[in-house]
This record gives C-alpha cells, structure tokens and sequence, in this order.
C-alpha cells in the first residue's frame, strides 16, 4: 500500500509546472555578442524635453504686446493654472440629489415630525434649504463650466500652451514613430482652444496635412487661435473654425483629437455622446487627452472602455475590424479593464518634460503628468508584441530590482528582478527600465515532467525490486 501511494504522488506531480521570465530571445543574444547594450533595450522610450516652435513663441509674443495690464495678467495666470489642474469631474444630477436629502435629513434628525401637518414639514425643509445648499457646496466638488473670454483666453495661453504642445507632441510623435506609413492628411480637434494640436501635428507631419478642422464653442479663444496661425503661418490654408461639430457622421479624418475638453462636459451622458460622435468621425485614430490626476484618469478610462465596448461589440455583429488600444507609451498591452482602477485607485498617468514659457519668466525645465488613451481601428499589429509596460518608477534596492507592470492578462504584477534568480542580461534590464517603459520578456511555462518521469521510473523500479524482494 505504501508503495503504490508513492506511485501515485509522483503521478500527481508529473503534471506540476511553473511560471517563469525570462528576456526576449533575439535580444538577449544581441547582448551575449555584445551588439546591443541594456540601457538601449527595446522597450526604452526616449525622453526627451520639448520646447515650443520659436515661431509659435514668436507669435504670442506678438499678440501680448498691445494687451493692457500684462504685469498683473502674468500673475493671475498663475492662479487659473492651478485651478485648471485641480478641478474635479462634475457631479452627476441623481448623486447630488442622494446628498442633498441626507443632509436634509441629518438637519432635520432633532425635528420630532409625528405631530406636524405636512405643510409645516415642507415649510421646515424650506427654512433649511440654505443650510443645506451650503453644506452641500462645502461636502461636493461642485464642477462650473469655464467660459472662456477673451481675457481667460489669454491666460490660457500664458499658462498652458507648453504643457499642452509637449503632450501633444510626444503623443503624436508615438503615433508617427511606430505607424511609419501613416500619412494623416486631415485633422479634427475638439475642443481646440489655442490651437496645439495643429502646432504639434505640423511639426510631425509638415507640409501633409491638408485640413484642420477646429471645434471650440467659444469665438474669443478661437480668435485668438486664428490670429497666432495667421502670425506664425501666414501662407497655410485648410485650418477652418466651427462653434460645433460638423454634422456629418462619416469617418472623414485621419486624426480625431479632444484635448483637455471632456472635463469641461457637464455629465457623463454628454461625454459619452461627445465620445461616440467623434469615434465615428475618424478613420484611424482617436486621442483622448486629459489631466495626470485622478479626475482626469477617469474621463479618460470611462472614454476608453465606452469606445472598446461599443466599438468591437458593433463589429463583431457587422463582420468589422475591431477596435483596439494603440497607447500608451508604446501600447496599453491589453484591451481589458484598466487595473489601476481595481489595484489601488491611483491615476495611470505618464509624465513629459518642457521647458516653461518665456512669457511667464525664466525659461525652466520642468515636467508634466498627463492621462491618455490613442484608439485606432482595426486588429493589434502583432508586431506589437505583449511586453509587459511599467507603470511606476523602478525600485532599486541592492542586489534587487522591483518593478510594477501592467501586463498582457490585465492585471498588475510585482517582480523582484535579481542576477541569482533571472539572469544578468534580465536583471540589468529591469534596473535600467524606468516608469513608462516596457520590458522585453516572455513568460514561460515550464514543466518538471522529466524530473518527475525520472522520479517515477525510479519509485518503480524501487518498487519492483522489493516486491522481489517479498
């Protein structure tokens, strides 16, 4: 009996088997010849800090000269620069009313209501409405549409025309990087505001681009958008302005951008609608740009899945391309739901850096957070591979490398790279991946099918010679 239970463990673990990480198998033997080197792997996004055209600078330059009060301008633009980073997604209408009646109900919980008519109830709640809409202000982000002037066009302008061409412009020069053969010739931007995304398309695809088409429902910063192109470019034709989109739903354009914009919606169903209206407008891709807080995160996560589910459920019914996540950096590895949300609640966001505008003072390198997303149409390119993506900066403590990745399965994994345990050449790649990049590894499943069939044979040869033995 005691030997036939040994058989059996050993069968049991027969079909035992591990999961094990090992380096991209190309590379690493580029790395044993000594033709590449771990601080170049391919999963390295280069970094590099973005400066404003000198002729975009130029023009702002232009336009500031006859405004009066410039002094006190520059430092209000300070001022509307934080406020725009720290605002909060607006309140949907159902939740403010949820709170609304229990802070009615927390003024009123002293109040003995047996006795009372309901007239005198309804003249109690009246008294308390004050109160309430006080405390509701204090206890809720409450969201206000910016109406943007032309005086808060201008600081806009002071305030964030580098952010929002840097990120701008390394979105776009991902997008031209890996989709060589992508040749956009026509554009639309919603919510265009100052006009970056024309400047930072311009700059990666010059001279292509035959049609922009800027959505922005307030004239002054459209104005002013106008007078900076006709300052910087006078001879460019194509750029068009509307205070709403076009009507057309057909796909006429190879970029779809909304830039900052959707935080600027008054609820999710608007946004949702906005978000559908412009996906059916492009042929190629879709870039969703917001904020690197959590609200920004948000609007741009709610953008992404509404698109992916909507888009490949509709296609899956037609017999159409799918739909997939091109970015970020390099590529959003999955289509799933975005772990960061479930794991703990923090923004996945990416940073970029710049140098500060001129206008405001000394010309300083700083660096940007940003959440986005690139949709583009159509079936991943399976020369986009399913490394896994860092999605926090890469903690170096002695002989250990630990890394947080968001991988292929849709969740968040944490490894400890060490030399002993992954391999030199592995192990000098995780130290040298920062936040942002990805990491060129497999997964391998390894089974000890022939140490067990060893095991095996040799509990049975055991076996048979006791019962020889016997």
């Amino acid at each position: 009996m005691l030997l036939k239970t040994r058989f059996a463990l050993c069968q049991l673990r027969w079909f035992s088997s591990k999961v094990t990480i090992k380096l991209n198998e190309s590379f690493n033997a580029l790395l044993e010849s000594s033709e590449a080197r771990h601080r170049k792997h391919p999963g390295i996004v280069a970094r590099n800090v973005i400066h404003l055209p000198k002729h975009i600078l130029k023009a702002m330059d232009i336009v500031l000269e006859d405004v009066p009060n410039k002094p006190s301008i520059l430092e209000e633009c300070v001022q509307f620069k934080n406020h725009l980073h720290g605002r909060h997604i607006p309140v949907e209408e159902n939740e403010s009313r949820e709170k609304y009646e229990t802070i009615q109900q927390h003024l009123m919980r002293n109040i003995r209501i047996d006795n009372l008519s309901d007239a005198e109830i309804e003249a109690l709640a009246k008294k308390s409405r004050p109160k309430a809409l006080k405390m509701l202000k204090k206890y809720t982000n409450m969201w206000k549409a910016i109406n943007f002037d032309a005086h808060r066009s201008l600081l806009y302008m002071i305030a964030r025309s580098s952010q929002d061409y840097a990120v701008l412009y390394s979105i776009f020069d991902e997008i031209r990087t890996r989709d060589k053969n992508f040749k956009p010739e026509t554009v639309l931007d919603f919510g265009s505001g100052i006009g970056t995304t024309m400047w930072a398309t311009n700059e990666q695809w010059p001279n292509i681009i035959k049609e922009y088409m800027n959505v922005d429902i307030s004239l002054d910063i459209s104005n002013l958008s106008e007078t900076i192109m006709k300052i910087a470019h006078p001879n460019f034709n194509g750029i068009f302005y509307r205070q709403f989109m076009p009507m057309s739903l057909r796909p006429n354009y190879d970029i779809v951008v909304s830039a900052y914009s959707l935080i600027e919606l008054p609820n999710a169903k608007t946004r949702l609608d906005a978000v559908m209206k412009l996906w059916n407008k492009t042929k190629s891709y879709l870039v969703i740009v917001e904020n690197g807080n959590n609200a920004g995160f948000n609007l741009v996560n709610e953008a992404r899945d509404f698109v992916l589910l909507l888009s490949n459920s509709s296609s899956e019914a037609d017999n159409k391309d799918v739909t997939h996540a091109f970015a970020p950096i390099f590529q959003c590895p999955h289509d799933l739901a975005c772990p960061r949300l479930s794991a703990d609640n923090t923004p996945c966001n990416f940073e970029v850096g710049y140098t500060s505008s001129p206008l405001i003072g000394n010309v300083t390198t700083q660096s940007e957070r940003y959440s986005y997303v690139v949709l583009k149409k159509g079936t991943r390119s399976e020369t986009d591979g399913d490394w896994p993506r860092l999605v926090r900066p890469t903690l170096k403590r002695g002989k250990h490398a630990f890394c947080r990745m968001c991988c292929s399965s849709g969740n968040l994994e944490e490894i400890i790279f060490t030399r002993s345990k992954h391999g030199r050449n592995l192990y000098r790649c995780a130290r040298v991946s920062r936040w942002g990049d990805r990491l060129p590894v497999v997964k391998n499943i390894e089974s000890n099918a022939t140490i067990e069939n060893e095991s095996s044979s040799g509990d049975k040869e055991e076996s048979e010679g006791s019962s020889k033995k016997e």
